[in-house]
């Protein structure tokens, strides 16, 4: 909520009294510790809460925008995969067929 302090002593006074700027015996305050300031002297402020309506025209800031997120990289080509050497098909060991043996035992 916003107040509105009002100089009662000097009606014109331009300056700043405990963080809070008075241009020409007017100021607005939300802090609780100013507000406090105010209110205990016995003279010299009067303190009045401000409709929102009538509060200082302040532009409002204007809302962040939200951070774009990064584009993922993209994914390069997968590296082929080295494909297992071709070896050459084995022929299958070229043997003589046996000799029959005879039948008494005898080799040749």
């Amino acid at each position: 909520m916003t107040w509105k302090i009002t100089t009662t002593q000097v009606k014109d006074f331009t300056g700043t009294v405990v963080g809070v700027a008075f241009a020409k015996g007017e100021a607005t305050t939300d802090d609780p510790a100013a507000l406090r300031y105010f209110r205990t002297r016995p003279d010299g402020y009067d303190v009045q809460v401000v409709d929102e309506g009538q509060a200082p025209a302040e532009p409002p800031a204007p809302p962040a925008e939200p951070p774009t997120p990064a584009e993922p990289p993209t994914p390069a080509e997968p590296e082929p995969t080295p494909a297992e050497p071709v070896k050459p098909e084995q022929k299958p060991a070229t043997r003589k067929p046996a000799a029959p043996k005879p039948a008494d035992g005898t080799a040749k």
